[in-house]
């Protein structure tokens, strides 16, 4: 069998996911992530801190003006604003004109907002609980209702600190067979 007929092959009928086996160096994980949680804190308190000094200093580059030395330049990049009209002053200036634009402003407006409800009407495709508990009794809403949607998330905490009480808050060891 040559490379492109494996490779259709294998499109076709993808291997089984190889299976995880248990070593000596797994029985430690929960400690390893606690770890890598406790690095992941430090680097993102040191790039904080490294933003604030950048920030700090370029501010201080700014105001001293120095825009240069041996190593470094700092470039000004400046972009303009968008035109915009001084609505009092063509209001006093142009007030037979401003009168029209701001019929004109306002039709638009309108329509905007009546697009929106009308597109609203056809596409609704949730109707929120609070909605319906003026409409109908809690059975009626527990039977129309989607089953719920249950999603996993990890936390990693050290063994000296309680754990935390709640509704859904389990051991990973009492979740596991």
């Amino acid at each position: 069998m040559d490379a492109r007929n494996e490779a259709l092959s294998l499109r076709d009928n993808p291997l089984p996911p190889e299976q995880m086996i248990a070593t000596e160096k797994d029985k430690i994980l929960p400690s390893l992530i606690l770890g890598i949680d406790r690095e992941i804190t430090k680097l993102e308190q040191m790039i904080d801190d490294l933003r604030t000094r950048r920030l700090e200093n370029l501010t201080r580059a700014v105001t001293l003006g120095i825009g240069e030395d041996e190593h470094a330049i700092i470039i000004v990049k400046e972009s303009l604003s968008d035109r915009e009209i001084d609505v009092e002053r063509f209001k006093v200036e142009k007030p037979e004109i401003y009168k029209k634009a701001i019929d004109t402003e306002i039709a638009a407006e309108r329509e905007k907002i009546q697009k929106k409800i009308d597109a609203l009407s056809d596409t609704v495709k949730t109707i929120r609980i609070a909605t319906l508990k003026a409409l109908l009794g809690e059975d009626d809403i527990t039977a129309l209702s989607v089953p719920r949607k249950i999603t996993p998330t990890y936390q990693v905490q050290s063994v000296k600190v309680p754990i935390p009480k709640g509704k859904g808050i389990k051991l990973l060891s009492e979740v596991q067979p």
